[in-house]
C-alpha cells in the first residue's frame, strides 16, 4: 500500500508539473520578431532617392525662369487638361498598350508645345543654357568616375581611350533615340535602358579578369547604398560580369 501511495503521489506531482509548464507556455507572449536596425544615413539616402528628381528639376527651372503668376496658372491648366485626357484614354478598353502609349506621348508632346509657346525668348534662352550646363555637368561627372577607375583599377591608356569613346557613342545613341519620332515615350525609355545595359556589358569586357573582379566589388558595395535593388551586376558562367 505504501508503494502504491508513493507512486500515486509521484504521478500526481509529475502531472501537476507538466500542467504548470503548459500553462506558462500558453500565457507566455509570443516572441517578437527582431526588427532590423537601419542606420540613419541609409534612411536619408533612401529618402533622397525616393524624391522625384524630375519634379525637383522642374521646380528649380521654374524658379530660374521667374515665371509670372499668369504663366504659372496657364501651366497648371495645361497640366490638368493633359492629365484628364490621359485618364480618359486609360478607360478605353478597345485600344492596345502601344496605341495607349502612342496617344499618351502625343498628349504630353502637345502639352509641352503649349507651355513652350507661353515662354518669352529670354526664358527660352535660359532653358537652352540650362540644357548645355547639364551636358557639361554630366561630362564632368563621367571624367570624375573615370579618374577613380583609372586610380583604383590601374587602367592603361588604351582602356581609357576606349571607355571615353564608348561614352561619347552612348550619348549619341541616346540622343538618336530621344529624337526618334517613330517611338513613343515608353519605347524610348526601354531602348535607352537597353542601350545603357549593353554598353555597360561591353565596358566590362574591356577590363582584365583582375580588374573586373575589383570593379565588381566596388560596384556591389556602391549599389547597396546608392542604387535600387533591381540594378545589379552579376557574374555569369564564363566568369565575366554583366548588368542585370
Amino acid at each position: 500500500m505504501k508503494k502504491i501511495a508513493i507512486l500515486f503521489l509521484f504521478a500526481t506531482a509529475l502531472y501537476n508539473q507538466q500542467a504548470n509548464a503548459q500553462e506558462k507556455t500558453k500565457s507566455k507572449p509570443a516572441a517578437k520578431s527582431k526588427i532590423p536596425v537601419v542606420k540613419k544615413e541609409v534612411l536619408v539616402k533612401k529618402e533622397e532617392k525616393a524624391c522625384c528628381k524630375k519634379s525637383d528639376y522642374k521646380r528649380r527651372m521654374a524658379e530660374n525662369l521667374a515665371l509670372t503668376d499668369d504663366q504659372k496658372a496657364n501651366f497648371k491648366k495645361i497640366k490638368k487638361e493633359a492629365k484628364d485626357r490621359i485618364e480618359e484614354l486609360s478607360k478605353n478598353q478597345n485600344i492596345t498598350l502601344k496605341e495607349f502609349n502612342d496617344k499618351k506621348t502625343m498628349i504630353l508632346k502637345e502639352a509641352r508645345e503649349k507651355r513652350k509657346s507661353l515662354l518669352t525668348s529670354e526664358q527660352l534662352g535660359k532653358i537652352a543654357v540650362a540644357k548645355d550646363g547639364n551636358k557639361q555637368k554630366n561630362l564632368k561627372e563621367f571624367e570624375e568616375r573615370l579618374n577613380k577607375l583609372i586610380s583604383d583599377l590601374k587602367l592603361n591608356d588604351e582602356q581609357v581611350a576606349q571607355l571615353r569613346g564608348m561614352h561619347t557613342k552612348q550619348i549619341e545613341q541616346i540622343e538618336a533615340i530621344k529624337n526618334n519620332n517613330q517611338l513613343n515615350d515608353f519605347e524610348k525609355k526601354l531602348q535607352i535602358k537597353e542601350t545603357r545595359k549593353q554598353n555597360q556589358e561591353i565596358k566590362l569586357k574591356l577590363l582584365t579578369e583582375d580588374q573586373r573582379g575589383k570593379f565588381f566589388k566596388m560596384r556591389k558595395e556602391n549599389l547597396k547604398v546608392n542604387q535600387p535593388a533591381s540594378s545589379q551586376i552579376i557574374q555569369v558562367n564564363d566568369g565575366s560580369y554583366k548588368m542585370n
